[in-house]
């Protein structure tokens, strides 16, 4: 009987080995300038608070396990100081998700969002702001975290990052009115278009809804079946590249285009390099259009 409690205790044990509360695995690192004003130490533990609210937080109510957590990096860099607690930096945002049976992985997120301010004192906590603004620091962070989620969530299940998009709008809504024009949170930005506000507001409009549906397809039926049949799961990222060209058509100058361009790019070029002539003209149209400053990169499509 006592050998038969220590068994059972120790698969309970095992259990809570394998599952783990977060959903984030997120290398984080702050540059600063080589010879900085602030006290260094504030950096050091700018960074280590970055990492804690990604890495330490539970973001969704699911259980995941370790080698399930969603890896990516982000790189704070430091271009100004306006004073001793006071900075201007570019947050480079990254993640990736394995593709199943493979040994690579795929970017799923590839963003620089430039010149935020934001103030941090040392030790100063910074915390998950869902539908309360505590400081630009938390919003922004928190936002991602949510972009992250909901992007890998979008490439396992149609249209599953839904509720986490909607988690990145509700930081939006948090923001109060006066600290909105200017600084990514606005939809100010009418021709460009390009900061968290319309990242969102992409995400979330029926426009852009073909565009992530075919992101599942993309993933699910196309890059995680190429171990099987790669020319099968070819013919399926062809067409999801397709419906991408529509919704670009469709919603033209979309920052949700040039997110998908600028993180997808060279994987669309490696993956169709071996397609058949009619891929590679169909796959090298589509993507002019989508990226077309980038024009160059596609010559080894035709």
């Amino acid at each position: 009987m006592g050998k038969h409690l220590t068994f059972i205790l120790l698969l309970i044990i095992s259990a809570a080995i394998t599952v783990t509360a977060q959903e984030l695995n997120i290398d984080v690192k702050v540059t600063t300038p080589i010879s900085p004003t602030a006290d260094p130490k504030l950096f050091e533990t700018l960074e280590k608070s970055v990492a804690e609210l990604f890495n330490n937080t539970k973001w969704t109510d699911d259980e995941v396990a370790s080698e399930e957590r969603i890896n990516g990096t982000v790189r704070i860099t430091i271009v100004e100081e306006k004073s001793s607690n006071s900075f201007v930096a570019d947050i480079i945002v990254q993640s990736e998700r394995p593709v199943f049976k493979a040994v690579y992985v795929t970017p799923m997120l590839n963003y620089i969002d430039k010149s935020v301010s934001f103030n941090y004192d040392i030790n100063q906590p910074i915390q998950r702001s869902d539908n309360v603004y505590l400081d630009q620091l938390s919003s922004i962070l928190t936002f991602y975290a949510y972009a992250i989620i909901a992007l890998d969530y979008d490439s396992f299940s149609s249209l599953g990052g839904e509720e986490y998009w909607q988690g990145a709008q509700n930081v939006i809504n948090a923001i109060p009115s006066g600290l909105t024009n200017g600084t990514g949170w606005d939809s100010g930005a009418t021709t460009v278009r390009r900061n968290r506000y319309w990242l969102v507001e992409n995400m979330l409009n029926p426009k852009v809804r073909p565009y992530r549906q075919s992101f599942y397809d993309y993933h699910i039926k196309g890059l995680d079946t190429m171990y099987e049949d790669a020319d099968k799961g070819r013919a399926i990222m062809l067409a999801a590249v397709n419906v991408y060209g529509e919704v670009n058509s469709n919603y033209n100058n979309s920052m949700v285009m040039r997110l998908m361009a600028d993180t997808k790019r060279d994987e669309v070029i490696e993956v169709f390099q071996v397609g058949d002539k009619g891929q590679k003209t169909k796959v090298r149209s589509t993507m002019l259009k989508i990226d077309p400053t980038q024009a160059d990169r596609y010559n080894v499509l035709k």
